[in-house]
């Protein structure tokens, strides 16, 4: 969720297993900056990971949503430099926004690295590493990432990354980042149901189709036709690849954040879900949600007829809460058809949004039923759809 590039380029050369280039998107190399999330592939002798790169900055912040709404596992990369840390936790900071936003994402495991340990203004004192995770902790704790490992790193030198190294001060007993992922349990997958494939970006090369998509469910093989929502078209699987470098696929399952080449020479755009039945898929305008609103801006209220941009697996689209249902108190009693709503409440609503989606509950594929609103820069809510209302 931040920039070590220019090191763990080093680390994953240093391993042998890992991708020799680091990707970068077009406008991440003009800038220097992370604008857009950015994917790449490496391995350990244990496990095979994707790496999706998102940036950190409030002004990219949907392209955030869009590479952790992808991603099973997130390493929240903070600044242990003097004064940093405290710039992003503090109330307007990115740092809980970022915490909470994987959360209701679906990141079931969360990694801290405090990074930049080597700092002249730290010099891996253990007094700034227990302060700095120690207040992490307890925010960790409230948002449900109980127990969450916190890693003292110096990216910048690439300690503590690949191996717990012998000149790491003696206080810390710790496992290294990458130890430490690889002893993370295995995730359950839904391999069984009939497919579901999400699409974060597309390009035409060659005369060919190539998606960037993550398997939701169930399993793709070569030469498979699948149903493309919302536009209904029919497509072959042609080619099913890790990455660049990695020969052809027959076979690949739930979880897997794959490139695949279509029979087609058109773009596919971003939000697509490819599928082979559509009855696990929802095509609709209008659903039930069940919210937790975040903090609103001074003196404002949420009522009906509110509008703001909702974002439901890699679909962003204008939204309207069209109706308040319920608000939960405090006390757990509900209060139905509240005329408005204010900051850390609790509630049911009906909400439209302006085109036809792929989405379905929650209960039934979580990963197209959570949803987040946003309003400008801000993320004023996030929750989970309950019930459709409209296809």
């Amino acid at each position: 969720m931040t920039n070590t590039k220019s090191s763990l380029k080093k680390t994953i050369e240093k391993t042998g297993g890992l991708p020799i280039s680091w990707m970068k998107t077009p406008k991440n190399k003009k800038t220097g900056k992370t604008l857009d999330f950015a994917r790449s592939q490496f391995h350990t002798s244990k496990k095979r990971y994707t790496i999706l790169d998102a940036p950190g900055h409030r002004n990219y912040l949907p392209m955030m949503i869009d590479g952790t709404s992808q991603a099973d596992v997130g390493i929240l990369v903070i600044s242990s430099r003097t004064n940093e840390y405290e710039a992003g936790f503090e109330k307007h900071g990115q740092t809980r926004e970022h915490i909470i936003l994987a959360k209701t994402l679906g990141v079931k495991y969360m990694i801290v690295v405090i990074n930049k340990m080597d700092d002249s203004t730290v010099n891996w004192e253990e007094k700034r590493f227990l302060t700095i995770s120690n207040s992490m902790r307890k925010f960790l704790n409230q948002v449900g990432y109980t127990n969450a490992p916190i890693i003292p790193i110096s990216a910048y030198q690439g300690i503590n990354i690949t191996e717990t190294e012998v000149h790491l001060p003696l206080w810390y007993k710790e496992l290294s980042l990458l130890s430490t992922l690889d002893a993370l349990p295995l995730i359950e997958r839904d391999i069984s149901s009939p497919v579901v494939i999400s699409v974060s970006s597309s390009l035409v090369e060659s005369g060919h189709t190539y998606i960037i998509a993550k398997i939701l469910i169930g399993k793709v093989s070569l030469n498979q036709s699948l149903i493309a929502l919302p536009s209904r078209r029919n497509y072959t699987v042609t080619g099913l690849y890790l990455d660049d470098n990695s020969p052809s696929l027959s076979t690949a399952t739930a979880g897997e954040n794959l490139r695949i080449i279509l029979d087609s020479t058109e773009i596919i755009p971003k939000g697509t879900v490819l599928c082979v039945d559509t009855s696990t898929v929802v095509l609709g305008t209008s659903f039930m949600a069940e919210l937790q609103i975040l903090q609103l801006p001074p003196a404002s209220v949420i009522s009906a007829g509110y509008r703001c941009v909702a974002h439901i697996g890699n679909n962003v689209v204008d939204a309207e809460i069209r109706k308040l249902l319920v608000v939960w108190e405090k006390n757990k009693t509900m209060k139905k058809n509240p005329q408005f709503v204010k900051s850390n409440s609790r509630v049911g609503v009906a909400i439209d949004v302006v085109k036809p989606v792929p989405f379905n509950v929650y209960q039934t594929l979580p990963d197209l039923g959570r949803i987040t609103l946003r309003l400008g820069t801000d993320t004023i809510a996030f929750g989970k759809i309950v019930k459709v209302l409209n296809q």
